[in-house]
Parts: structure tokens; C-alpha cells; sequence
């Protein structure tokens, strides 16, 4: 019998000879076991005559008991143990036309027929078929197969629970020799991926706004020293306790210079003022900022935190393993965002009145202290990827199957991701109305936090192979729709999460 490729949504016919009665040989060129004397070759349901207790174990989930033997009389109740059973004695196996909850392992050389009546004491071929009900995916398991036979079964694998969880109806590893006949693979849905959970709000622990300054004030001879304190900036601390975020302290304002009047009532410096300090030492995020001095402008604004880097969505398909689990298209989790700046204090200034009187002395006014940076935004857990939805995953095994149906009912929709947790402003500048000279500067905004993607939507494929496609005759491949991917999701200030991918609906994918 000459091999045919894949076509999906059409027939495809045996041009020459041949027919499902001639199991061949077993894949890899490798010889099956010879049939028990006396037993036809031919399948059952052209060789009736072969229904016997010396040709075959019988399976019935209604009728079959823990004792049972595997005779007509007593059939097994659980169609693995009848498989087992088979691989031992050479039979074939005999199934009921009836459910079976269980996940089947296939054997070499073992054949498996589903399409038995067993209402009567004499069992007999029928239209009906067997089910195999996984209760888990995959619902048959084929290992180094080179010689194997499953005819007249429906199998099902149930719709996947867990979060991006797949439902694979049939794997098949390493196993060339396998052929299924007249059966319907059919894989549930697969699960949705689990939306991603918001970073941490982070919330100062201290106060982040600077000090006011101190204006000028007289003082007497040995005591103007003492009057000379620069005001504080905004404090250290850590965002919500966590260490790993230290608050990026204000810078101090500057100490207020010592002046004497003279006798033309001049004022003139003993002391001159500072200028203010610059922020924090906590050196890792940003170069500290200058101060003002002597009158001079305030400084400039701290800057705001790094922004943190933007993790991707998922695509409409993940892959495969080796051993034929499939793995989703997550989203990328994006990075945090870095502290705001702490601002630098402002610098003390030089006297605004004139003197009173001679020998006069006077602390002038000292710088406001800066605020202290804000806090960053925390990214979040990116989105699952949906879980797939495929009938058989092939890897190194180009099985055929002839005169069946392949069905999937469809991907799972990507879970959501998430923007980031929001960043907190930097604190306020210490300052006096009507002295702007005198101000220190306000603390940096903490960075915005990199999104995290959303997850893909998760594929639905007929069959998904590896190292050798599947050979189908007179089989159609009929998948459903992929998941469902997740639109842009975008908070003002808080970065876009970009769209993720719809899952793909293709009757064949090569991996």
C-alpha cells in the first residue's frame, strides 16, 4: 500500500490496492509478532469467526469486574489491564462499544478493537464504538511503538482546568508502527492563562518634604554660632519597608552666614553662608544634584526615577517538549522602576535688611531643605499563556490513520497583563513665600514600572508533529478556534501593556 501525505478538509484515498484489513508491517521495517495459530489475520469485522476466547481478551466497563479473566464470560473491566494482559499472551483485544474512564498506554505489538455489541451472550461486531474518556491528557500515550493497532474507538481527552492547562488527545513518542483506524480523536478546550497580579503600591515610610528655611535673625556676640542650623531635607527611609528601596534623602539647606555692622552701618562678614547640601548618598540611582548659594536661583528639580523595562506579550503559539507537553506563550514580566532623586537643599543667602546700629550682629536665612524622592512603581506578574488545544502531538512517529475524523474544540484565551504598580511623587521643597531664593528643591517622582506582558492565546491543531509527519487516508482534520488574545491594556501614567496574540487554528503545525 503506497503512503499518502497529509491533507486536512479533504479525503484522501489509497490510489493503490490494499485496504484497513492488511495491517502490514510495523513501522521502521521492523516485523510484528506472528498471529496466534489458528486466529485470521484479517480484523474482526471481517472475520467474525476470530471473536473467540483463544483469539482475544474481551473488555466490557459494564459487564468486566476486578476478577474478571478476560473471557466473554468474565471480560476485564478496565481496558488497560486488557492491553497488558495482551502484550503478554499475544490476543488481540475485544472491547465493548461503551466508555471507558481511564488513560491507555499502548503496547507493542498489542491490537485494540472498540467496535463490539456485548448486550448478548455471543459478542459481535457493531457500528457503535468505544470511548476512551481520559480522565487527564493525554488520553493514549504511545512510547516506542513500532507495531500497534487501535480500530473503532472514539478518543477524548477532557477540557483542560488549570490556568493555561492543554488538552492532548493522543501523544505519540518515538512510535512509527502505530495505525488507528476508523476512530475520532477529539481534544478538548484548553484553559485560560491566569491573568498577571499588580506590583506592590509602595508607600513612603517618612516624610518627604523638606524643611522651611530659617529667616535672618539678630543675636548677640558667642551666641550667633549656636543660631547657625541648617534645616532638614526631606528624610530617609524605605518605600513600604522594603530594603531593596531606600527613599532618596533631601539635601539639607545651607547654614546662614555671621555679619557685623560697622560704624557707616555696612554689614560685614565674619561667616560667609554655605550653600545648601546636595541629596543623599545613596549613590546607585542618579549623581546628586548641586545647591543654590548666596541669593542664587534654587536648584533644579531632582530628577525622576529610571523607568523600569517593558516586558512583550505572547504570540499565538508556544511549543512543544520533547516529550510532547506544550509549553504557552506567557508574557515577559517587565522590571521596576528605580527611586526618584532627593533634591538638593537650598542655599543660605546674604542679608535683606540693613543694620540697625553698629556692631550689629545677624544670622541671615538659611537655604529651605530639599524634598526626598518618591517611590517606584513595581511591575506586576505577566499573563499565562492560553493552553492548547491538540488532537495528536507526533514526535519521531509518521503513525497512519485511516477512515477517521480529527477534531479539536480550541484554544485558551491569554491571561492579562499588567501595568505596574503607580510611582509616588517626590516631596516638596522647603521654602518661605516672597524669598523663592531661599528654596530648596523638590524631590523626583519614582520611576515608572515596566509592564508585563499578557499572554498569548493558546493554538488549536489537529497534529502537531516532530521528525516525521503522520500519514493520513480518508481522514479529515477539523480544529477549532484558537484562544482568544488580550487587547491593549493602558493606565494613564503606567505604561501600555501591548496586545497579545490570538491563538492559531491550523490542522497540521510542525515543531
Amino acid at each position: 500500500m503506497r503512503r499518502v501525505g497529509i491533507v486536512f478538509g479533504v479525503s484522501v484515498f489509497v490510489a493503490c490496492g490494499g485496504s484497513s484489513s492488511d495491517p502490514g508491517t510495523g513501522g521502521g521495517g521492523r516485523e510484528p509478532r506472528p498471529v496466534i495459530e489458528g486466529c485470521p489475520v484479517a480484523p474482526p469485522a471481517e472475520a467474525e469467526w476470530g471473536i473467540s476466547d483463544k483469539c482475544g481478551l474481551f473488555v466490557s466497563s459494564s459487564k468486566g469486574t476486578a476478577t474478571g479473566d478476560g473471557s466473554s464470560v468474565f471480560p476485564f473491566a478496565s481496558l488497560q489491564k486488557a492491553i497488558d494482559a495482551a502484550k503478554v499472551n499475544g490476543k488481540r483485544v475485544y472491547a465493548c462499544a461503551q466508555s471507558y474512564r481511564e488513560q491507555i498506554t499502548l503496547a507493542e505489538d498489542v491490537e485494540i478493537y472498540g467496535y463490539f455489541d456485548c448486550s448478548a451472550p455471543t459478542w459481535k461486531t457493531g457500528p457503535a464504538k468505544a470511548v476512551i474518556d481520559g480522565p487527564s491528557s493525554p488520553a493514549v500515550k504511545a512510547t516506542g511503538i513500532h507495531n500497534a493497532r487501535v480500530d473503532g474507538f472514539e478518543i477524548r481527552s477532557p477540557d483542560a482546568t488549570t490556568p493555561s492547562g492543554s488538552s492532548i488527545a493522543v501523544v505519540a513518542i518515538s512510535s512509527p508502527g502505530v495505525k488507528i483506524y476508523n476512530s475520532k480523536i477529539r481534544a478538548g478546550a484548553g484553559a485560560k492563562g491566569a491573568d498577571g497580579v499588580e506590583g506592590l503600591q509602595l508607600v513612603p515610610d517618612a516624610g518627604l518634604n523638606g524643611s522651611p528655611p530659617l529667616f535672618e535673625v539678630s543675636c548677640k556676640e558667642g551666641a550667633c554660632s549656636a543660631n547657625r542650623i541648617g534645616p532638614l531635607g526631606g528624610h530617609m527611609g524605605f518605600c513600604s519597608g522594603r530594603s531593596e528601596y531606600p527613599i532618596q534623602p533631601g539635601g539639607w539647606g545651607g547654614i546662614g552666614g555671621i555679619y557685623t555692622a560697622d560704624s557707616a552701618g555696612r554689614w560685614v562678614e565674619n561667616a560667609p553662608p554655605e550653600p545648601g547640601a546636595p541629596q543623599g548618598p545613596v549613590a546607585q540611582y542618579d549623581v546628586a544634584l548641586g545647591a543654590g548659594v548666596n541669593g542664587s536661583p534654587p536648584p533644579a528639580i531632582a530628577r525622576s526615577g529610571a523607568t523600569g523595562v517593558d516586558g512583550r506579550s505572547g504570540d499565538g503559539i508556544g511549543g512543544f517538549s520533547e516529550i510532547g507537553e506544550y509549553v504557552p506563550s506567557n508574557g515577559l514580566k517587565g522590571t521596576d522602576g528605580r527611586p526618584g532623586q532627593g533634591g538638593g537643599g537650598g542655599g543660605a543667602h546674604a542679608p535683606f535688611r540693613q543694620a540697625r546700629e553698629e556692631n550689629e550682629q545677624l544670622v541671615t536665612s538659611t537655604g529651605g531643605g530639599g524634598g526626598a524622592g518618591g517611590c517606584p512603581g513595581v511591575a506586576g506578574t505577566p499573563g499565562g499563556g492560553g493552553g492548547a488545544s491538540v488532537a495528536l502531538v507526533a514526535v519521531q512517529s509518521p503513525i497512519q490513520i485511516f477512515a477517521s475524523t480529527i477534531e479539536t474544540v480550541g484554544g485558551g484565551g491569554g491571561g492579562k497583563g499588567t501595568n505596574g504598580s503607580a510611582p509616588t511623587p517626590g516631596g516638596e521643597a522647603g521654602g518661605l513665600p516672597n524669598y523663592p531664593s531661599l528654596s530648596g528643591a523638590h524631590g523626583g517622582a519614582g520611576g515608572r514600572a515596566g509592564v508585563s506582558g499578557s499572554g498569548g492565546g493558546g493554538p488549536s491543531i489537529g497534529i502537531a508533529f516532530k521528525a516525521g509527519a503522520p500519514i493520513l487516508t480518508t481522514t479529515d482534520a477539523r480544529p477549532g478556534p484558537g484562544g482568544a488574545g488580550v487587547p491593549e491594556l493602558r493606565v494613564d501614567g503606567r505604561g501600555t501593556v501591548p496586545a497579545s496574540a490570538q491563538g492559531v487554528s491550523v490542522p497540521t503545525r510542525e515543531f
